[in-house]
């Protein structure tokens, strides 16, 4: 049960060495910082939410010694990473003991098995006097308690959103996380929408599929009720896929049917994808455009492309629902419609959605 804990809590990002049990609690109320000390590039991929990124060597770098550790063995190998480590040793320890001071938190250290990387840098801190822990297993073992969790999370009841797009969704989840409502964002963890032009007016760019698991694992964590966890009906986000388990229980779960009436829609549709719209957005949509060519007819994709190079954003969002995402939503709706348990029309009908999905999450 110790041991189990400790994994819950290092999927929060809170977590250290599992060599004390009974200092779990202590390290999970607390707040630390966290360093990852992988490459830039194995920082890219995936990390522990809210880790900072302080590479013992770059990619080059690391690319180096791993033909030294392979062509020559582990002792060269060792002995070039620590050549090449005190050139910048220096910056190094200087931005570390710039996030010390500026919050006085706990640090964890961690790279990718909780081996030499990490280990180096723990005994370089403690000899320096400063308190440091190493996660144990590193990143490698973290990505193994994320994929516990993640099971975990099938194992949970859901109330899934269902409807057309521009209904409002997200915008009703969003009112719903201000109540404490229990809900997964899946379109704000991946920072995207799912469409073909879902990340349009994103501010962040997608997150990849390591980073979407590990954020909806920590997020799972902090959903303390065993009532049914509120999602939207979602399978791929632009880069990344829920887990296929995940995917069925939602498309198997009961299901709330959302409209509204077609004018909000477009509104709604405008407001949240044309955001930060320029020159840039508006060549990715005409590139995602051509994605379309097998749905819609040649003369109405020139002329959708012609529309958005006018700015005439009511006509193209009007088209593309009419000619492409509606029907695609109908057949979708129709084979759900035995698990829908509740309609409501958010136009006329928005309270009455909250009172009823409080009253089956609370």
């Amino acid at each position: 049960d110790a041991r189990r804990r400790l994994l819950r809590a290092a999927v929060r990002g809170q977590r250290t060495e599992p060599a004390d049990p009974s200092r779990a609690r202590t390290y999970q109320k607390k707040q630390c910082t966290i360093f990852d000390v992988r490459s830039p590039s194995e920082f890219q991929k995936g990390s522990v939410p809210g880790a900072i990124n302080m590479p013992l060597l770059d990619d080059e770098q690391r690319h180096k010694v791993g033909i030294v550790y392979k062509e020559q063995g582990k002792h060269e190998a060792i002995s070039l990473g620590l050549q090449m480590f005190s050139l910048s040793s220096k910056r190094f320890l200087d931005t570390i003991y710039k996030h010390i001071n500026s919050n006085n938190k706990p640090i964890i250290v961690y790279c990718l098995r909780g081996g030499m990387r990490s280990t180096s840098v723990g005994k370089l801190l403690a000899t320096l006097n400063t308190p440091v822990k190493i996660l144990c297993g590193g990143y490698k073992e973290y990505r193994q308690m994320v994929a516990q969790q993640l099971d975990e999370l099938t194992e949970r009841d859901f109330l899934v959103l269902n409807g057309k797009t521009g209904v409002g969704k997200t915008k009703l989840l969003n009112k719903l996380k201000r109540i404490n409502l229990p809900l997964l964002d899946f379109e704000d963890i991946a920072r995207h929408r799912g469409s073909a032009f879902g990340g349009l007016g994103q501010k962040y760019p997608s997150r990849t599929q390591q980073n979407f698991e590990n954020i909806l694992a920590t997020a799972h964590n902090k959903i303390n009720t065993n009532k049914p966890i509120l999602v939207e009906i979602e399978t791929c986000l632009g880069p990344v896929t829920l887990p296929k388990k995940l995917q069925n229980k939602i498309k198997s779960s009961p299901m709330v049917y959302l409209n509204r009436e077609f004018y909000e829609r477009v509104k709604i549709i405008e407001e949240e994808y044309l955001k930060n719209w320029n020159k840039k957005e508006e060549l990715i949509f005409i590139k995602r455009m051509n994605l379309l060519k097998k749905y819609i007819s040649a003369s109405t994709l020139e002329m959708i492309i012609s529309k958005i190079k006018k700015h005439d954003f009511h006509f193209v969002i009007s088209e593309l629902l009419r000619v492409r995402y509606d029907s695609a939503y109908e057949k979708s709706l129709k084979r759900h419609s035995h698990q829908v348990i509740a309609r409501f029309n958010l136009t006329h009908e928005e309270s009455k959605a909250i009172s009823y999905l409080v009253k089956h999450c609370v």
